[in-house]
């Protein structure tokens, strides 16, 4: 009695297969954990600049999804304060979220609700570079691991990307009207992270100490006789 034997293509389908649904599995969990990271790290707004978040509105890169995504939040919004503010926007044509609604939004909504937005639109298109100074790690996003990869000896490539910046913040000199804080790169006492924040956009009580923080911003300058790092911070969340 002949054996029946399967086919190559058989086995090499089983096998397609079985990489497609170890592969969708990876993908699965790596959103399960990068979404359960992105609502421990939006815990409390420390500082936001809200002036800066409107120039970020503007720009056409963001204007679309950032307009999608304050309607959606408006609508379903259960907030009777936030529902009085936004009253006189409302109309039988649903809403459109121009200049004067975004900037109402942003002024009357939850600081950290208004930064998990700005998180989300920003991590779907893959614009953050995470870096960790505790650990001295960095997870780039594909512009910058294309650089990289070409070896450019250009401006760092982190300056085109937002970089979401996790250190032990402290406050170091400034002035009044413009704070200071800085972070140490792990262990290592000289090289340091600096931000300057408007005071007018902080808690009233600064922290007398040290704080662990994430600062999201733009890089703006690397002085390399200080070795600090200068961040230009749209928000920074504890």
């Amino acid at each position: 009695m002949a054996i029946f034997e399967p086919a190559w293509w058989l086995w090499m389908g089983v096998w397609v297969l079985t990489a497609v649904l170890l592969l969708l599995t990876a993908v699965l969990a790596v959103r399960y954990w990068r979404s359960r990271a992105r609502r421990r790290r939006l815990d409390d707004c420390f500082y936001l600049d809200t002036a800066r978040l409107m120039k970020m509105y503007r720009q056409a890169r963001y204007r679309p999804a950032l307009q999608r995504l304050v309607a959606k939040r408006i609508r379903r919004g259960r907030n009777a304060n936030l529902n009085a503010a936004f009253a006189p926007f409302a109309g039988d044509a649903g809403w459109q979220v121009d200049d004067e609604v975004f900037e109402t939004y942003i002024e009357t909504d939850e600081p950290i609700t208004v930064i998990g937005i700005v998180m989300d639109i920003l991590e779907r298109s893959d614009d953050i570079v995470y870096v960790d100074l505790e650990t001295l790690s960095m997870t780039a996003n594909p512009v910058t691991r294309a650089a990289v990869g070409r070896g450019t000896t250009e401006a760092p490539p982190t300056r085109v990307s937002w970089v979401l910046v996790h250190g032990t913040y402290r406050q170091d000199g400034g002035t009044a009207d413009r704070p200071v804080f800085r972070a140490r790169y792990g262990g290592d006492t000289d090289a340091r992270v600096r931000i300057d924040c408007a005071r007018t956009d902080l808690p009233e009580r600064l922290p007398a100490g040290a704080f662990p923080a994430r600062c999201l911003g733009k890089i703006e300058d690397w002085d390399e006789n200080t070795r600090e790092l200068t961040v230009d911070p749209l928000a920074v969340f504890r």
